[in-house]
């Protein structure tokens, strides 16, 4: 839109300005009102938008809070991996200042002035290990990004799946009500002149009523979801947000497959998050027991120039130290760092468990998934001749209504009975293409592997 304005004001001026100054002014009007239009046309792109399902990821990726959080928890990682080295960089210390003994007394000449620069620095086993925990430790964020990332995708695509189909179910609902609204009239004027009672009225009054609280009900059910998927995709809640697209039933061609894959699958999310732990608690016992249990080296150089009050002869009074240090204490296993050291030894222990547990849990729940596709793809096979039956009784119906032997609204009861077959359908594909994503999901596939 801004850009079509933009070139209806750019061909006005071209075609306009050779004129005079009158024309001029005219033309200067005309800018104005064609800048006004241009904005207008740039706040409604602001307040609406259009929106597919594969738009709602790129701006998911791209805008979600807890995304963002987690990209900014990578990069922490991947900043202290590349400043590691400084585990190995000596500890400088500069310093001045004057020293006076208490048993002279406090005149000027009495002072002794210096200056001192200090280095230290302590090596260990453990270093290495600090070193090399962190290193797992940015392993463990990346892969805790792409889970989170393709978690983020996996409930992205969820919620406009879901909002597809709550549109549908809105237009059923609608129709409904339309036709009950309708079926009512038609009892009315059967009870005007006596070929309908009042039961029948009223019943059919009541079909109308039980319908519109279920309309209002999915109207804001649809309404939430949307809410939650903008928040998800970073939109603003004033947005106004139209969805594009359809369910279609998925291809499930590639399912043939579907045994090879089980038996090929790398672990599932759930395992490599704890794999990595696992690996980070090992190097973590390492580390204790390598600083717990060997001696640390430590070097100390010190330069401290020294002068009297009373001369400017200067003398470095300075010193270099080497000491080896050794916790004998820390050998003993009741020892609070030989209970460290069994704590680390229970962790690991404990994750060994939770990576078969998790192992076992992976196997039970792709299983399920595929025997739930297979559940889903034989009631589409009989909606789908019950689909052939309601749209046959249609016509048939339109055919007696056509040669006076049926009234409108029996086409219409007709009409929506193959709407609701029609809509059981949809939440079959919606249910499939779910199950598709949970599969694919578990199994580390890119999303449309299995049902594009």
């Amino acid at each position: 839109m801004f850009l079509s304005v933009f070139i209806a004001y750019y061909t006005s001026i071209q075609i306009l300005w050779g004129g005079s100054y009158m024309n001029r002014y005219r033309y200067v009007g005309l800018g104005i009102l064609l800048t006004g239009l241009i904005n207008i046309a740039a706040a409604q792109d602001a307040t609406s938008l259009v929106l597919t399902e594969e738009d709602a990821v790129v701006r998911a990726t791209v805008h979600n809070i807890s995304l963002l959080r987690s990209q900014n928890t990578l990069e922490a990682k991947k900043r202290a991996v590349d400043r590691s080295f400084n585990s190995f960089l000596p500890s400088v210390t500069v310093g001045v200042g004057a020293i006076h003994s208490n048993e002279a007394s406090y005149d000027l000449a009495k002072w002794n002035r210096y200056g001192s620069l200090k280095t230290s620095l302590s090596l260990s086993v453990g270093t290495l290990y600090d070193i090399e925990t962190i290193k797992q430790q940015y392993e463990a964020q990346k892969i805790s990004y792409e889970q989170a990332k393709k978690s983020l995708e996996l409930s992205v695509r969820k919620y406009f799946k879901g909002l597809l189909l709550a549109e549908e179910n809105l237009q059923l609902l609608s129709q409904n009500l339309q036709t009950a609204q309708k079926n009512y009239e038609e009892v009315l004027k059967k009870q005007k002149v006596g070929l309908a009672s009042e039961t029948e009225a009223l019943s059919a009054l009541v079909t109308v009523e039980n319908l519109k609280p279920r309309l209002v009900s999915a109207r804001a059910s649809y309404v939430n979801q949307l809410e939650t998927l903008k928040q998800l995709i970073g939109i603003e809640s004033s947005v106004a947000v139209t969805l594009q697209g359809k369910l279609e039933r998925p291809d499930t061609t590639k399912l043939g497959d579907l045994t090879r894959l089980l038996k090929e699958a790398s672990p599932s999310p759930e395992e490599q998050s704890l794999r990595s732990q696992l690996i980070m608690a090992e190097t973590n016992r390492k580390a204790t027991i390598a600083s717990t249990t060997l001696p640390s080296l430590s070097f100390s150089w010190t330069y401290q120039p020294t002068a009297g009050g009373t001369t400017s002869t200067w003398v470095d009074q300075g010193s270099l130290s080497i000491a080896l240090n050794w916790s004998v204490d820390s050998l003993l296993p009741f020892s609070s760092a030989g209970e460290s050291r069994d704590t680390l030894m229970d962790t690991i222990r404990d994750l060994q468990y939770q990576i078969e547990d998790a192992r076992k849990n992976a196997e039970l729940t792709r299983n399920s998934y595929v025997r739930e596709i297979e559940q889903y793809l034989t009631a589409l096979e009989s909606y789908q001749a019950n689909e052939r039956l309601a749209q046959r009784s249609l016509e048939l119906t339109q055919l007696a209504y056509n040669n006076g032997l049926a009234d409108f609204i029996s086409v219409q009861n007709a009409a929506d009975d193959l709407a609701e077959v029609r809509y059981s359908i949809l939440e079959y594909t919606y249910n499939l293409s779910i199950t598709l994503l949970n599969l694919e999901y578990s199994l580390g596939l890119p999303f449309g592997t299995l049902g594009r």
